[in-house]
């Protein structure tokens, strides 16, 4: 189903970036990662992928700011904030700053791959003539 999809994983966390990149290629998605806000902007202007999973607790730039950027940038990618943030707030600030979904953290990895795949299917029927 998500085969060949390009994946954006944004995260300062080495082990949770690791951890996404091992657990989506199992999946056969092609993942990329970044350790930042500035890092993560520069992959989306060399190679832009098909979805970007984003953390909002980042230091310097956290993710709302980054996707705030992103958007008033024209990008319109899917964005999943995936995060430990889960108050009724942060789920609706996440998604004031241009974020798709929200997705607290533990999230079960079928929920994330669902998710995945119903944000490539809506991007895919969009762009359709």
């Amino acid at each position: 189903m998500l085969e060949r999809t390009r994946v954006l994983v944004i995260d300062d966390d080495v082990r949770v970036r690791d951890a996404l990149a091992l657990l989506l290629q199992r999946v056969r998605v092609i993942v990329d990662t970044a350790a930042s806000a500035a890092h993560a902007r520069q992959r989306l202007a060399t190679d832009p992928p098909d979805l970007m999973i984003c953390d909002l607790a980042m230091p310097g730039e956290d993710g709302y700011t980054f996707m705030r950027g992103t958007r008033a940038s024209g990008c319109t990618i899917p964005a999943i904030a995936l995060t430990g943030h889960a108050l009724e707030a942060d789920v609706a600030r996440a998604l004031e700053a241009g974020f798709n979904v929200h997705l607290a953290k533990p999230v079960h990895f079928e929920r994330l791959i669902a998710t995945i795949g119903a944000l490539i299917s809506s991007t895919k029927i969009s762009d359709s003539p």
